[in-house]
């Protein structure tokens, strides 16, 4: 494996000598230098290395880049309400400025994202829409791809297109009311003709990235791409379900074909295609149902796998991080297609700030939380690479989302406020290919960081008053920083450079001594001198464990590498365990060294946030982080160097586990009992069901051996004939102990009461009197006439008691799906006297009880289940000897001259039995 991925003008400096080559090979000049910086100088050879793209057993790390920063009039810049946010978050402003895409700001990106480690940009590419044009080019959307084409600095990086195909975008949305499935196909083949068209126009150019010949594309969402590309004729059913018919696939393996057959036609062996799949399903049902015959060549995502399964004070970063590396990438590497590929996405973690109400996942993000999720994709690519994207070789590709994703709260551009704190993680894990330009923009970040210290010894002199003796320690304290400063202004060569720097910033933590200011302060300080270190000298240095999460009891490995061509002396490593942890500290020393620990059974508390478990629906599962770290020291041309790289790792318990209700149909409950073995080892035991009298419970298994890392459902059903509702528990004997599971809730069996057919109806207020003509609908609403008049009608509805008397009665609901509406308005509910007969004037006969029915606002969609409890009611008749019970639905509010309705049916309604009517649900014992 070569970590360092070298270039021609690289290799021969090497060659001949990491110092000597050094000393001849200044700073590059940094083009939106601030203006106490002149770093000055160029570098021998080439004056534009050019990027070799992927190659076998080396990383190709790429970012995704929204091009919408257009000058102007642009409402990315805006909130929802139109106003400007950039006042608000001037800590998002990118170190260019509120830049426009123009071509020296784009030039100036691919300088500092080549040279902090990135490989390619991915750009979105949208497909022609007027009504999103705004002035030409999509409103900017396709400037900043456009602006890498024609840029001079473009053979430091490549570029690919990722397909948005949602929102506005997809070709669906292309489909107009009344269109025939024939004219959409029709329209839909004309569009896909133009887009393929552009992206082998794009193809062709020479820094888009292929691999053996064959361009990469991403498709943004397999699943509107399989809608998207159907036969029309089942449309009950999901994406996911579509994808799994053959004759659905072959309308999305045609359109492919279209694609690569014009890539052929222009000299390309292949297009290799990604699918966008946010998730890889629970049982990694979605993999399954999208990669099963190759027409995805690999599966990746846009920018983050939102999980949202945690409270929103536990939206920590390290959770995001968890749920990526546990769940999502560990998933598809677990259930994809031996024939695909997994290009794992890097999160930068979620803050939307124009919708303040969505979900953020930005809490404890730091420059160093986001290189432990590089550091954990890297180790995620060492152990599953790409093994079919390229003949006979492997490649490790992975997309960071995003580069500047500024407003969603996943960027990690070169800001203002950061500097290059976040960029520079990339290279600092992953390596540059561009050694001198890494090496110029470590230092100017150096000199960024140096600065920004020196305005805090400033402060603290300005702002506070401080005794003679601190005043005199923090002006003497400023010298050596202001000697780092002039060091790196214009060297005469890098290891001169280095070499005056290094005792300078080893005196920083002396020259605080005394003073309310610590070495605290100066972390950032140390950062930046040891990543500027690394990259003049080519050098990645690296520290990884094994697991992100583990258990109490479980073996993790802990790997520390230096890697790189210059030769490195006095390696020393120091593997830091919690203070509560009973394991002392472990020495090593050399490349390539790894150790293994064991994670105690008590760690003490460490940080406690609420984690994913893995399954549907809420979690309440507890992790527990501790911070663990590895210091290091070597020494390298002679200049010492000193840093600290963190590994947390969060301790969960041994079994996870979540009891899911799917149903129930009256008599039956079906439940889901989920069994998670989150040990590195197997697990043997048995499932029990607590015995509850009147309840009969049955599993389909008891018997339960879990794997290492398995999830397994086993069915359960419950029987309930108790008359009220039971609470089952569920225990897992294993290895001594007996673990409760979780309890699953049971409802009573229920008798269905049904209504009295010549009792129901429609009674309407201009004296009319519908018996009988219910059939499955339930009506209730005003009409308004042409005459300026209104006619309101009342369905009314009788259910036959008789098979209730003598019993219990403990609950009965009213179960209604509603399916139809218009100009809607709340509803009322009534409890009427016991009819003889349905006449005119049970229109206004008085209630002897009123609810509202169970509707707030406008409907839902069609076919939302509505339930009304009429317990009490009935209870009533009962109690008073009746043999009915008789209800009347109306209009909360009539407004004169409005038309309003809304429309129900019994839940158990088909098409086939429209006369089927109303039913009451009711829990019953004799």
């Amino acid at each position: 494996m070569t970590f360092l991925r070298k270039i021609p003008e690289l290799s021969s400096l090497l060659a001949i000598g990491m110092a000597t080559a050094l000393a001849a090979a200044p700073l590059t000049a940094v083009a939106a230098a601030p203006p106490h910086r002149a770093v000055a100088g160029t570098r021998s050879g080439p004056t534009i290395p050019t990027h070799p793209g992927p190659k076998n057993d080396d990383y190709f790390i790429g970012a995704n880049y929204f091009g919408g920063w257009k000058s102007g009039p642009n409402f990315h810049f805006d909130y929802a309400n139109g106003t400007d946010w950039r006042p608000d978050h001037p800590e998002l402003e990118p170190k260019y400025g509120w830049y426009d895409d123009s071509q020296p700001v784009m030039d100036q990106q691919i300088k500092d994202a080549s040279a902090n480690g990135l490989d390619y940009f991915v750009f979105d590419w949208y497909p022609e829409r007027p009504t999103i044009n705004d002035g030409g080019d999509l409103g900017g959307l396709h400037t900043g791809m456009n602006l890498f084409r024609t840029s001079a600095e473009k053979n430091r990086m490549k570029f690919m297109v990722n397909y948005i195909d949602g929102g506005p975008f997809n070709i669906g949305a292309l489909r107009t009311p009344g269109m025939t499935q024939a004219q959409y196909e029709a329209v839909r083949a004309a569009e896909w003709d133009t887009i393929t068209t552009k992206w082998v126009q794009l193809f062709s150019d020479p820094s888009y990235v292929t691999i053996d010949g064959s361009p990469v594309i991403e498709i943004y969402d397999v699943q509107r791409f399989t809608t998207d590309f159907s036969t029309g004729t089942r449309s009950g059913l999901s994406p996911h379900e579509l994808a799994k018919i053959p004759e659905e696939r072959a309308v999305m393996r045609a359109a492919v074909d279209v694609l690569k057959a014009k890539a052929a036609a222009a000299g390309f062996p292949d297009v290799i295609i990604g699918g966008g799949l946010q998730q890889p399903g629970w049982s990694g049902e979605y993999v399954n149902a999208h990669d099963y015959d190759g027409l995805y060549d690999f599966f990746t995502a846009y920018a983050w796998h939102d999980m949202k399964r945690v409270p929103a004070a536990d939206n920590s970063y390290y959770n995001l991080i968890r749920d990526n590396h546990d769940y999502v990438w560990n998933y598809f590497a677990k259930y994809k297609n031996p024939a695909a590929d997994y290009v794992p996405v890097i999160t930068q973690g979620w803050n939307n700030i124009v919708h303040p109400d969505y979900p953020k996942w930005s809490i404890d993000k730091t420059p160093e939380a986001f290189g432990n999720s590089l550091r954990e994709a890297r180790a995620y690519l060492d152990q599953h690479p790409q093994t079919n994207l390229s003949t006979g070789s492997s490649i490790k590709m992975a997309i960071i989302g995003s580069w500047n994703e500024l407003f969603e709260g996943h960027y990690f551009i070169p800001t203002k406020a950061d500097g290059d704190a976040y960029t520079s993680q990339v290279g600092r894990v992953f390596g540059a290919t561009d050694t001198g330009a890494a090496a110029s923009a470590r230092a100017a970040n150096l000199v960024d960081v140096v600065t920004a210290y020196l305005s805090r010894l400033d402060r603290r002199l300005a702002d506070t008053p401080v005794s003679s003796d601190e005043h005199a320690t923090l002006t003497s304290a400023k010298a050596p920083a202001q000697q780092i400063v002039a060091a790196l202004d214009a060297p005469a060569s890098l290891t001169q450079a280095l070499t005056k720097v290094a005792p300078l910033v080893n005196a920083l933590p002396g020259a605080l001594r005394g003073t309310a200011l610590s070495s605290g302060d100066l972390g950032p300080v140390q950062r930046a001198w040891s990543s500027l270190v690394e990259a003049a000298f080519g050098l990645t240095v690296t520290a990884s464990s094994s697991d992100y999460s583990a258990t109490h009891g479980e073996s993790v490995s802990l790997g520390v590498d230096v890697q790189g061509s210059a030769p490195v002396s006095n390696l020393a490593w120091k593997v830091r365990f919690p203070s509560t942890w009973p394991t002392a500290d472990i020495q090593l020393a050399g490349n390539h060294q790894n150790t293994t620990t064991v994670v105690p059974q008590a760690v003490g508390d460490g940080t406690l946030y609420n984690v994913s478990d893995m399954f549907p629906g809420p979690s309440d599962m507890i992790g527990n982080r501790q911070d663990l770290s590895v210091d290091y020291t070597f020494t390298v041309g002679g200049v010492d160097v000193s840093g600290s790289v963190p590994l947390p790792l969060t301790v969960i318990r041994d079994l996870s586990s979540r009891i899911i209700r799917n149903g129930f149909d009256g008599t039956t409950n079906r439940h889901s009992v989920w069994i998670h073995n989150q040990t590195d080892r197997s697990i043997s035991g048995t499932l029990a069901l607590a015995s509850v009298p009147g309840v009969t419970a049955t599993a389909d298994t008891s018997a339960v051996t879990l794997a290492p890392d398995e999830r397994r459902e086993i069915p359960v059903t419950f029987v309930n004939e108790t008359g009220a509702d039971a609470q089952i528990a569920a225990t897992f004997t294993c290895e001594g102990r007996t673990v409760l599971l979780g309890t699953a809730a049971v409802s009573p069996k229920e008798m269905s009461v049904t209504t009295v057919p010549t009792l129901d109806g429609t009674v309407r207020s201009d004296g009319i009197a519908e018996v009988n003509n219910i059939k499955g609908r339930l009506q209730v609403g005003n009409a308004a006439r042409a005459d300026g008049t209104n006619t309101e009608y009342r369905p009314i509805v009788s259910f036959d008691l008789t098979r209730l008397a003598g019993g219990v009665v403990t609950r009965v609901m009213l179960d209604l799906t509603e399916f139809e509406s218009g100009n809607p308005s709340g509803v009322v509910i009534e409890h009427l006297n016991p009819l003889t007969t349905l006449s005119a004037a049970n229109f206004s006969a008085a209630a002897r009880a009123t609810a509202p029915f169970p509707i707030e606002g406008a409907p839902a969609a069609p076919g939302t289940h509505r339930q009304v409890d009429v317990t009490s009611w009935v209870q009533a008749d009962l109690a008073a000897g009746q043999t009915l019970s008789t209800f009347r639905l109306r209009l909360a509010v009539v407004a004169p001259a409005t038309t309003s309705y809304r429309a129900f049916r019994p839940t158990e309604y088909t098409s086939a039995d429209d006369s089927d009517a109303p039913q009451l649900k009711v829990v019953f014992a004799p």
